[in-house]
């Protein structure tokens, strides 16, 4: 008697797949039938997420000034004048973004995480402030709506990173995409900063080691800033698909910069830049180089895009399709039994034994 196979397309990106052919080429697997019983079967039912109640907010309807699409791979630098408003959204959900801030007419001065921090905690959310570094130490920008969750510890993921942990020599990376995204204004790699991690789940449970929890953010999900200061707002979608940071995948963020309404701009004007009781340290930079004005000659040169995805179809058994969903967080893909068996086999593949490059 022929047993009944269930097919479940799976698609992965190129870096998934190129980890899971080392594993099997290591002897984790005789082959990826092999290596989906393994993962199965090696894994045991962990914490079923469960997604609670969304803070109610609507987007903003103001006049539109300007909206791009930012792909998998890429960032984007956006002008944002003081009073206006910036959003970014999702469109399918799950993505995180790292989000780099600049005061558009004076580069030294930029987001400072650390005081963000200190003032308001692992994860700034609606009212709280983007803080500037020393010695301005001023609001750049206000959170005006916030439906997901921002992250104030975890730094950039990068290529050294990649490589220390994964022996991964090429990979996509928030480092990379930010270095790029700023190169249109002339902003240098070692002028990157922290990032405000936009759509980020953690746990600070402990705090000596907080941990990425599952993303939950839905595809209505947005954060909006209102601007106290012209700045260069430098979006990137993170590029780690080997954790729960991005639920194994990437996904496209939407950027929207919208005119304030009144009552917005009632709050930019409570919360204007304040005389110092001191005098600022003068730009060591001539003014003409200390402003960020756009290359018109900038061509995007992103080291990973675009990302390549690949469809992988596996028939799994009864055992196997019963063993799935028992380990499955099904709370958070629900009946998307495809994008937990990614999980699943990506999280089993991370989690062996560190093989040969």
């Amino acid at each position: 008697m022929t047993q009944e196979l269930t097919d479940l397309a799976v698609t992965f990106t190129s870096q998934q797949l190129g980890l899971i052919d080392r594993h099997l080429r290591a002897g984790g697997a005789s082959d990826r039938a092999e290596w989906v019983r393994q993962a199965l079967f090696g894994s045991t039912p962990g914490v079923r997420t469960t997604r609670g109640e969304r803070p109610a907010s609507s987007p903003r309807a103001g006049r539109v000034l300007r909206e791009v699409t930012i792909e998998p791979g890429t960032g984007k630098a956006v002008e944002v004048r003081a009073g206006q408003v910036v959003r970014v959204s999702q469109t399918t959900g799950g993505q995180c973004a790292d989000f780099n801030v600049f005061n558009l007419n004076d580069r030294n001065e930029k987001l400072h995480v650390g005081r963000t921090r200190s003032l308001h905690g692992t994860g700034p959310t609606t009212g709280d402030f983007v803080w500037s570094n020393a010695p301005w130490e001023r609001p750049l920008l206000v959170i005006l709506a916030d439906t997901g969750r921002t992250d104030t510890e975890f730094p950039s993921c990068s290529a050294q990173l990649y490589w220390r942990l994964y022996g991964e020599r090429s990979h996509t990376n928030c480092q990379q995409m930010q270095t790029e995204a700023q190169r249109e204004y002339g902003l240098a790699p070692h002028e990157v900063h922290e990032s405000l991690n936009l759509f980020m789940y953690c746990a600070y449970d402990d705090p000596d080691a907080p941990q990425v929890r599952p993303n939950l953010a839905t595809a209505d999900d947005f954060i909006e800033f209102l601007a106290l200061e012209d700045v260069l707002a430098v979006f990137n979608v993170c590029g780690d698909d080997f954790d729960r940071t991005n639920n194994f995948t990437f996904t496209p963020l939407v950027v929207t910069v919208l005119e304030a309404d009144a009552d917005d701009l009632r709050l930019a004007g409570q919360f204007a830049r304040a005389d110092h009781d001191f005098e600022l340290l003068e730009s060591p930079y001539p003014r003409a180089f200390a402003r960020l004005v756009p290359d018109p000659d900038y061509v995007p040169a992103f080291p990973h895009a675009p990302v390549r995805m690949e469809t992988v179809t596996f028939a799994l058994d009864a055992s196997e399709l019963d063993q799935l969903i028992r380990v499955a967080d099904l709370g958070l893909y629900g009946d998307d039994l495809a994008a937990a068996l990614r999980d699943v086999l990506v999280t089993w593949t991370i989690h062996h034994p560190r093989l040969p490059a």
